[in-house]
């Protein structure tokens, strides 16, 4: 397994809302950025993220960067959105001052409803 993006998104595979989610993301990835990996696959756990456990990777959608660093739910939709041209728009309106707080606030509620098959 090798990294060949500059992005590798860790999502769902059995969630529907996250793989409708992806197969949006997937459409808007214009220059191939991401690497779309399913986290319930243990070999792509363990090669992209041994040390997130599975029950974190699993409460949120994460994405590993190219140095490494990792960020998880509404902080890794709005580093997406420098990666995607079509988001580009929203990207500095994600930092303006409370709307962190707000938008990790609707991101953890809708990840706690979710349903997986």
């Amino acid at each position: 397994m090798t990294t060949t993006s500059p992005i590798v998104l860790l999502y769902d595979g059995r969630c529907g809302l996250c793989k409708s989610s992806m197969k949006i993301l997937h459409a808007l990835d214009w220059f191939s950025v991401l690497q779309f990996e399913n986290l319930h696959d243990p070999a792509v756990r363990n090669h992209y993220a041994p040390e997130i456990s599975f029950e974190k990777l699993n409460a949120a959608m994460h994405i590993k960067l190219q140095d490494g660093t990792f960020r998880k739910g509404f902080f890794a939709f709005r580093r997406l959105c420098f990666a995607l041209p079509l988001l580009w728009i929203l990207a500095p309106f994600l930092y303006v001052p409370g709307v962190s707080w707000i938008g990790e606030t609707i991101y953890e509620w809708v990840a706690s409803h979710r349903t997986t098959h």
